[in-house]
């Protein structure tokens, strides 16, 4: 194998890439800043070797450190604890070979507590903020960070709480840290450095887009029977691995159940998302790795890194709510070929022929590599969040204002009167106490209670209250505790791929029993989808007057229907214009602008206008001529159409109001897609087109 550095450890090459005969691309470019010292920002296709790109050089340069001072040098961070998991196991092969120790730190395990103490540590964001509170000795020891899946903690408060935490981390050991950060699925990459570390941050920004071809198959709505007969066909092989892509918890048991009912298929099936007991979750992972037949469905838990060996083809049951989610569902397929077979099944039973044109979409992009244009947002839940962290970390004792600002301004929005308005709101929710004559806060009983009940260091939505499910000893899985008002003794339930009895319930947990025959499948929380956003509805109006529709995508009945359809679109209008029916007095846009665009719009425009994520109903077809296509110029109106919700978090609903907007209006301001469509509705001319046109589209 030949390396370009001499300065690359030949021992750590030998170990993790002694049988290749070169090096991959992304390897071999990451390699030399790495091994200089450099920062660095990755992105490339799933199973590109990203992880191996980044560990390589970073172990070249600091496994003698590690090995001679017996530290912690290399501190990994990911977003779930089973890629964390998958990481260790698929990392080990190479670094016990160099003598190197690597360890978990997550709520399930803590090697920290071992007497050797790992030389490489993997961990979540959350953990990492137990570690910074209790102030551990490892973090003085620390020479390099990894981020890995950046892309699922961009722009989020998770993401903004590692950012903290990073900042905080650096002020804490006084000294600079080298660092990468990867993903699969990234925009531009400047904005990832910008977000966790700071536009100032020196960085080195590689890329390689993906380029396997995608070979797709569109099926809208098939019947039970149909799913099963597919699969059967699917499944005529001495050795198949299917991956199912479902959109929630409920939906990977409902398709699991139907599959089962096919003899021959029952014994293949398996699910996987994350409210599964670790210990069955993680068996059911190395089931799927290892049996020559096998058909896996699951959430997006396994839209990740996660060594399930090489798939044949991936089936998305409903379409994902955005690109990148689509790609990296469609990346886990068959590793072994340039090309990736996947089968999309359309679940809307009301609007079929609009989810295949959002698969026939996705595609579209996918094979040009378009990704949302979003810019790094500026969020203030994760700053309370910290607030709390910091005086819980001092033992609830009265705190400085100053000091808190000083070890939180970073990024540079939250300046001492922003932190002041904060802590004063976390006061009013009686999490925090002002002293009574000093500029200082300490910590209430209910600050310990949130600490007592693990509250204190999730950025996670509300509505995550969760109820053990257990037979015996065995924790079977996790729900959401509004599925008391569902159940009772003696009502069967379906959870982790099989039907069940319940036996006794209370506040804390269900316990349940093996059963047989059809039980009723759990609600898993999470607020429905608002539609489609500014970048698929952008994307699917491009698709709609593409010069080629791809009709081989299709299966003949669903290309039967969707044919016609697109040919009335063609011929009623052009893509620079914009498309209207008239009902009485009332006039209906079909803007393609997307839920929030279009919201924001008819607000602007008034006299009772409404609106979906594909049209405007309104009083007139001209009131989006010339239009303002400045996003700011829209403030008012996103601060009349903010409500608080369940996709907020815990700490986002205890801001002041006026912050909450703030966040809210972040969406829209760093949105390029938005300002994109806003330009080409104010641009366009209306056209009337005859009714039914766009039924496709809305009900």
């Amino acid at each position: 194998m030949a390396l370009d550095r001499k300065s690359m450890d030949p021992d750590v090459g030998s170990a993790f890439y002694g049988g290749f005969k070169e090096l991959r691309p992304i390897q071999q470019a990451s390699l030399e800043p790495l091994l200089d010292g450099k920062n660095v920002v990755l992105s490339a296709g799933t199973g590109s070797g990203k992880t191996e790109a980044v560990i390589v050089p970073l172990l070249s340069r600091y496994r003698m450190k590690a090995v001679r001072e017996d530290r912690t040098v290399i501190l990994y961070i990911s977003p779930t604890k089973a890629l964390i998991n998958d990481l260790v196991n698929r990392l080990r092969r190479a670094t016990d070979k160099l003598g190197i120790r690597i360890g978990i730190r997550h709520g399930d395990r803590n090697d920290l507590n071992l007497v050797q103490k790992p030389h490489i540590l993997i961990t979540t964001p959350e953990s990492l903020n137990v570690l910074m509170v209790k102030g551990h000795e490892v973090l003085n020891d620390l020479e390099a960070i990894v981020l890995d899946e950046v892309h699922l903690l961009y722009n989020t408060q998770r993401g903004l709480q590692l950012a903290l935490l990073l900042a905080r981390l650096r002020k804490f050991r006084k000294e600079s840290l080298q660092w990468a950060a990867l993903s699969a699925t990234l925009g531009e990459l400047t904005n990832v450095r910008d977000f966790f570390w700071g536009a100032e941050e020196p960085a080195v920004f590689i890329k390689f887009p993906a380029t396997r071809t995608i070979e797709a198959q569109i099926r809208i709505t098939p019947s039970k029977d149909e799913t099963r007969s597919l699969f059967t066909k699917l499944m005529d092989s001495p050795r198949r691995k299917i991956l199912v892509f479902a959109n929630s918890r409920r939906a990977c048991e409902v398709f699991a159940a139907n599959l089962q009912d096919e003899p021959s298929l029952k014994p293949l099936v398996m699910t996987h998302y994350s409210s599964m007991a670790p210990n069955l979750r993680e068996e059911n992972e190395r089931r799927f790795a290892s049996d020559p037949l096998a058909i896996c469905i699951a959430t997006s838990t396994l839209e990740m890194g996660i060594d399930i060996g090489d798939i044949d083809a991936v089936v998305l049951n409903g379409a994902p709510g955005s690109v990148s989610s689509f790609l990296q569902r469609i990346g886990r397929g068959n590793r072994r070929s340039a090309k990736t077979m996947v089968i999309c099944l359309g679940t809307d039973q009301k609007l079929p022929l609009r989810e295949a044109m959002l698969f026939a979409t996705f595609v579209w992009a996918g094979r040009q590599g378009i990704m949302p244009a979003n810019t790094p947002q500026r969020l203030w839940g994760a700053y309370a969040q910290q607030c709390l962290s910091i005086i819980h970390g001092k033992e609830g004792s009265f705190t400085r204002i100053a000091d808190l600002a000083i070890e939180l301004d970073s990024p540079p929005q939250a300046d001492r009167p922003a932190i002041e308005a904060i802590l004063s709101e976390l006061e009013v929710h009686e999490l925090i106490k002002r002293h009574g004559f000093k500029n200082q806060y300490g910590a209430t009983d209910r600050l310990w209670e949130m600490a007592d009940q693990y509250q204190l260091y999730g950025n996670y939505p509300l509505g995550s209250q969760m109820l053990d499910i257990r037979h015996g000893r065995q924790l079977v899985g996790t729900v959401p505790r509004y599925n008391l008002l569902r159940l009772q003794p003696g009502v069967l339930i379906r959870i982790s791929g099989r039907t069940w009895r319940v036996t006794r319930i209370d506040f804390q947990s269900i316990e349940i029993v093996p059963s047989e025959g059809s039980g009723i499948d759990l609600g898993y929380g999470g607020s429905s989808p608002d539609g489609f956003d500014s970048c698929l509805s952008l994307l699917m109006w491009r698709w709609l007057f593409n010069d080629d529709h791809q009709a081989e995508l299709f299966d003949n009945k669903t290309w039967k229907k969707l044919q016609p359809m697109l040919q009335v679109i063609l011929k009623a209008c052009k893509e620079t214009q914009l498309p209207y029916t008239k009902a009485g007095q009332q006039y209906r846009l079909f803007t393609f602008g997307g839920a929030l665009p279009n919201k924001v719009l008819a607000k602007k425009i008034g006299r009772g206008a409404i609106s979906d994520d594909i049209s405007i109903t309104c009083h007139s077809a001209d009131v989006c001529r010339g239009i303002s296509q400045e996003l700011s110029d829209y403030l008012n109106e996103l601060r009349q159409v903010f409500v608080s919700s369940d996709k907020q978090t815990v700490f986002q609903q205890k801001l002041p109001q006026s912050f909450q907007i703030d966040e809210f209006t972040q969406e829209w301001l760093t949105d390029g897609d938005a300002a994109v469509s806003l330009s080409r509705i104010s641009d366009a001319e209306p056209v009337e087109v005859p009714e039914g046109t766009f039924g496709a589209f809305v009900v």
